[in-house]
């Protein structure tokens, strides 16, 4: 395993989590992304990331329930949403609507060139928000729908640039080149009500999450629910609520496939259920872990979850699915001096990193970064007789921004100083795209990659105008500035 190594010092802190931290933000300041990933950008921070906390020794046990609430809300909607219905599945006092049979659509955002200074010599498009309304970028996902074979974006909005001071929020789901497929707003009162969120979306399915009732001020998101079901369906379908409530201040992530939904867990761990929602199967457990490991970034491709486990220096990946359960995918047991993370797989090949190590440490400082590929597996005797090298990391590091892509022969992600990576995998040919440097560094910095297509890479971009998505053409990178090994 060790032989996987190429020699390249970097320095890496990990900062990844289960769990969402709210804070007030604005398109300047600290920002509430999450730390999780999921394919899509549930942590799109770039500069700004919440750290997780150890749960309470004493967390109560979460159970969770499927029941749908029994309320039925009567508020008509704004005058400006004619024809729209409020849903009542999860509270009154959560103001959210959704389109009725003919009404109309909200205005979606438009493709635009790249603001200057921006990337250089590549073609760069961004997504802008349509009139009157501010991008908030956390849960924002791509993803190819199956069932349409089209690329689909999750993204919200707000109608304040600050947007816990919003009054309005707008969830959208759009074909990337394509009309709005979904849409829910939230009429909200700045003092009082809920928090909503997208959490993930993949393979024909989309999650988002809800937080409060009606004691948003007071940051009380102890009464927490998961939303959603197929795309193009209803964005505010209740799906699970968590009962016992989490404890405050923190957002559960959760997870989804065409064949499962994965939640965290108050304690640092991940439950799965198929689509009938009738049971839960624990998939990781941080009391059950041998070495005590919490769970966070998580990955799903059909049936198989993968996820990295990481605490005290040490980070790793584990794998699970309905027939064979948990297994060390890619974690040496006892053997502070192997890492392994930032995991990304199309169901076909997988990609990740894998780090060495002289002195074992507890902040996350590897010597050596290789980036590996694989075949899609769960199987760690399967993975471990066909994993192969493919170049030395480029700047590297774990985090969830780091997280790989995969697509059509491409892998790519985010480096420690938020520059964009491609490699092709056949040969280990990349191309690096730099941030800006100074003075102008933080005009322009890539976030999480989202997607990879056989023509483009979708992904988050922070700017001084905004926050957003991006999408790059691979034709127009040129010659790879990183040459085969």
């Amino acid at each position: 395993m060790k032989s996987w190594a190429h020699s390249s010092a970097a320095a890496c802190t990990l900062a990844v989590g289960a769990l969402v931290l709210m804070r007030a933000c604005d398109r300047t300041g600290a920002s509430p992304e999450a730390a999780e990933a999921g394919g899509g950008m549930a942590d799109s921070a770039t500069e700004d990331r919440a750290m997780p906390r150890d749960a309470p020794a004493e967390a109560p046990k979460d159970t969770g329930s499927d029941e749908k609430a029994p309320a039925v809300c009567n508020d008509p909607p704004p005058a400006d949403l004619p024809g729209w219905e409020i849903n009542s599945e999860w509270s009154c006092n959560c103001k959210l609507f959704e389109p009725g049979p003919g009404a109309a659509l909200p205005q979606q955002g438009t493709w635009e060139t790249c603001p200057t200074p921006g990337p250089e010599n590549v073609d760069c498009r961004i997504l802008t928000p349509p009139a009157g309304w501010y991008p908030w970028m956390p849960g924002a996902s791509w993803a190819i729908n199956p069932d349409t074979g089209k690329a689909n974006i999750a993204i919200s909005y707000s109608d304040s640039p600050k947007y816990l001071e919003s009054t309005r929020r707008l969830f959208v789901v759009q074909e990337v080149d394509g009309p709005i497929i979904g849409a829910l707003v939230q009429v909200a009162n700045p003092d009082r009500g809920c928090f909503v969120m997208f959490s993930n979306m993949n393979e024909g399915k989309l999650l988002l999450s809800v937080m409060g009732d009606n004691t948003y001020s007071k940051q009380d998101f102890t009464k927490q629910a998961i939303l959603g079901g197929a795309v193009g369906a209803s964005l505010a379908h209740l799906l699970y609520v968590y009962d016992p409530p989490p404890f405050s201040d923190f957002i559960l992530s959760s997870f989804v496939s065409s064949e499962l939904l994965v939640r965290a867990t108050i304690t640092f761990g991940r439950a799965a259920s198929d689509w009938s929602l009738s049971s839960w199967q624990q998939v990781h457990e941080t009391g059950s872990d041998p070495e005590g490991l919490p769970a966070f970034r998580t990955v799903i491709r059909g049936k198989d979850v993968f996820f990295q486990v990481n605490q005290g220096g040490n980070t790793y990946v584990m794998s699970w699915d309905p027939v064979n359960g948990e297994r060390p995918l890619l974690r040496w047991y006892g053997d502070p001096l192997q890492g392994a993370g930032n995991l990304g797989s199309d169901g076909k090949q997988m990609v990740w990193t894998y780090a060495v190590r002289s002195v074992p440490n507890t902040s996350f400082k590897f010597d050596q970064f290789t980036m590996m590929t694989g075949p899609h597996t769960t199987d760690p005797a399967v993975l471990q007789a066909a994993a192969k090298p493919v170049r030395e990391e480029y700047d590297p590091i774990f985090l969830p921004d780091a997280a790989y892509a995969v697509g059509c022969g491409y892998a790519a992600h985010t480096t420690l100083s938020s520059d964009l990576v491609v490699v092709r995998l056949a040969d280990g040919a990349g191309w690096v795209v730099k941030r800006l440097p100074q003075p102008d560094k933080d005009k322009w910095s890539f976030g999480p990659v989202m997607g990879v297509t056989c023509d483009e890479v979708f992904v988050g971009e922070s700017s001084q105008a905004l926050r957003s998505i991006a999408r790059i053409s691979l034709s127009s990178l040129g010659e790879p500035n990183l040459p085969p090994p």
